[in-house]
This record gives structure tokens, C-alpha cells and sequence, in this order.
């Protein structure tokens, strides 16, 4: 990450301009453990929601990988099911 998008970054949590407007996306892989803190759930949980369509799916690093190689996420794709998470969170619920 480079110094101007920290400080960026430091300007919107302290406040200073949204979030869109603050940090340039910057495409990069997530993998296991960074997805599990981005979310909040654990790994078993992403699964569950990954195949009920809930969470995007994750990739394979590798195509030789086999069953167990690496796998990982878009960052972007991590970033954008937070935010629509916060976008229903915020909405009043029908009585």
C-alpha cells in the first residue's frame, strides 16, 4: 500500500471524506485467514455461505493444485458484499 493511500485511508477513518472518495480499489487476492478477519466468520462459516450464495465464491491460485491447494478471494468482491451487508443493516425494518 502505498503512503498516499494510508493517509487517505487515515483521513476517512478519522472522518475526513467518505469512504468511496477517500482510497483508490486496489485489486489484490485475499486469502483464508485475511478473508476470515475482513468478514468476521470464520472459515467453515464462508463455506456455508459461499454455497448458499451468500459470500463470493472463492478461486483457486493454481489450476494443478489438486483438492487442498491454495485458494483466495478479490478483494474487491470481500469489499463490496461488506459494504451491501452495511447497506441493509442501515435500513429500517417493515413492520
Amino acid at each position: 500500500m502505498s503512503f498516499n493511500t494510508i493517509k487517505s485511508h487515515k483521513m476517512d477513518v478519522q472522518g475526513g471524506t467518505s469512504r468511496s472518495q477517500a482510497r483508490p480499489m486496489i485489486e489484490r487476492i485475499v486469502r483464508t485467514a485475511e478473508a476470515e478477519k475482513l468478514s468476521g466468520y470464520c472459515n467453515v462459516q464462508l463455506m456455508r455461505l459461499e454455497a448458499k450464495g451468500e459470500f463470493p465464491k472463492r478461486f483457486k491460485l493454481a489450476e494443478d493444485s489438486g483438492l487442498y491447494g491454495a485458494v483466495g478471494w478479490r478483494l474487491s468482491d470481500i469489499q463490496g458484499w461488506i459494504e451491501r451487508r452495511a447497506a441493509t443493516a442501515r435500513r429500517p425494518k417493515a413492520a
